[in-house]
């Protein structure tokens, strides 16, 4: 896993905040983003420990995959 969970879910998060905002006035989609992305950021902190769960990989925000020949 590349991203964990906690990341994956920050960055729907945001990207829903920002989205949300953008509906209301389309110059607010910037400004939302970033002032989530710096208020949701502690969420992040949580990877390591939902790494370890069962069900850790179903929310992932991306795999790197490593092929030999």
């Amino acid at each position: 896993m590349a991203v964990g969970p906690a990341t994956g879910f920050h960055r729907i998060a945001v990207e829903f905040a920002a989205t949300i905002a953008a509906s209301i006035c389309t110059r607010l989609y910037i400004p939302t983003k970033a002032a989530m992305a710096l208020l949701l950021y502690p969420i992040k902190w949580l990877d390591p420990l939902l790494m370890k769960g069962p069900q850790g990989d179903r929310i992932a925000g991306g795999y790197v995959v490593i092929c030999k020949r």
